[in-house]
């Protein structure tokens, strides 16, 4: 009964440290993915006169293809690389192989962007609007967020922190919104530890950014915002 103790105390202990280090390969994986959908971004570009891959094609709901299905000539159709293994929805949905709309654990950069003075409203297309923006209107390539972790939030106008997402989610349109922007609940989301996302640059650089000091403490046209274009 001793020994038997004395392995149940060692198991509580090690619990936590076990969870961290799932989470940190969770992570990893997410963060080798953003790699490669970023790279494939960037091809579609180099393929396509420099123009952004747009976040979802068309004129309307009916007819939209997201950029999942404009660049998986590059990454292939396999859902693998679509999902974020600590995604717990999106890791079980298959690829959408007529309009990409699934899986949702990534998304574009949807929000307001500045060329020259001119304020619009996004740099890639979606559903028509702003087309053929090309990948030198982005200011920063380095510091500009072009994919993120993405999450249907309950809640997108409460505190991050208190942040709940939704139990159930059908597609989404290939976007990823931002602070100050909670027209819908599509949102970048804090999903790894330490209330850490996971991003890609239009460089085709991926990284773990802290959600509250990175993001939240630099809106949008903020010198250190990482997510517009001024």
């Amino acid at each position: 009964m001793v020994v038997v103790g004395i392995i149940g105390v060692l198991a509580t202990l090690a619990f936590p440290a076990l969870m961290r280090a799932l989470e940190t390969g969770r992570s990893s994986t997410c963060l080798s993915n953003l790699k490669q959908l970023a790279t494939g971004c960037l091809a579609y570009s180099s393929e396509n006169d420099g123009v952004l891959v747009p976040i979802c094609s068309g004129t309307g709901a009916a007819d939209g293809k997201t950029w999942r299905l404009l660049i998986s000539p590059y990454v292939g159709t396999g859902a693998a690389v679509f999902r974020c293994p600590s995604d717990r929805i999106g890791r079980s949905e298959q690829f959408n192989a007529s309009r990409g709309l699934m899986p949702s654990s990534y998304g574009l950069n949807y929000n307001k962007a500045k060329i020259g003075s001119v304020v619009i409203s996004q740099l890639h297309e979606y559903l028509g609007q702003n087309p053929g923006r090309r990948l030198t209107s982005v200011r920063e390539p380095s510091a500009t967020i072009m994919l993120s972790d993405i999450g249907y939030v309950q809640n997108p106008s409460a505190s991050p922190e208190a942040w709940k997402e939704a139990g159930s989610r059908g597609g989404n349109f290939g976007y990823a919104r931002f602070p100050g922007d909670t027209s819908d609940p599509w949102m970048i989301y804090p999903r790894h530890a330490g209330m850490k996302s996971n991003v890609a640059y239009y460089d085709g650089h991926a990284a773990s950014v802290n959600f509250m000091e990175e993001i939240i403490a630099h809106p949008g046209t903020d010198a250190a915002c990482l997510y517009d274009n001024n």
